[in-house]
C-alpha cells in the first residue's frame, strides 16, 4: 500500500502541477510548467528514501520550489485585480477578473 501511495504522490508532484499550470495560462505559465518537474523531482524522490536528513533535505527543496510558485501566483493575482491594492478579493471577483483578462475562464 505504501508503494501505491508513493506512486500517486510522485505522479501528482511531477504531472498534475504542470498540467494545472498549463490549464491556467498556457502562454504565461509555459516556462514554470516546463521547469516544474525538475523542481518536483527531489520531492517525489523523498518518500522513497528512509526517514532522515537526506529525505528531509529533498522535501525541503520541493517546499522551497512550491513557495516560489506561490509567491509568483500572488504577484500575478495582484496584477490582475483592478487597482492592485493589498486587499484580498472575493473568489467571485477573481473569477470575473480571469474571465475579463484572457477570455479562457467563463463563469
Amino acid at each position: 500500500m505504501a508503494v501505491l501511495v508513493n506512486l500517486i504522490v510522485a505522479l501528482g508532484m511531477l504531472y498534475a502541477v504542470p498540467v494545472g499550470l498549463r490549464l491556467i495560462d498556457p502562454a504565461g505559465l509555459g516556462t514554470p510548467a516546463r521547469l516544474w518537474p525538475w523542481a518536483a523531482a527531489p520531492g517525489a524522490l523523498s518518500p522513497w528514501l528512509p526517514r532522515g536528513s537526506a529525505a528531509t533535505a529533498l522535501a525541503a527543496l520541493y517546499a522551497a520550489a512550491a513557495l516560489v510558485l506561490l509567491c509568483a501566483a500572488g504577484t500575478r493575482l495582484r496584477r490582475l485585480v483592478p487597482g492592485g491594492g493589498p486587499r484580498a478579493p472575493p473568489p467571485a471577483e477573481v473569477g470575473g477578473v480571469a474571465a475579463r483578462g484572457r477570455g479562457r475562464l467563463h463563469i
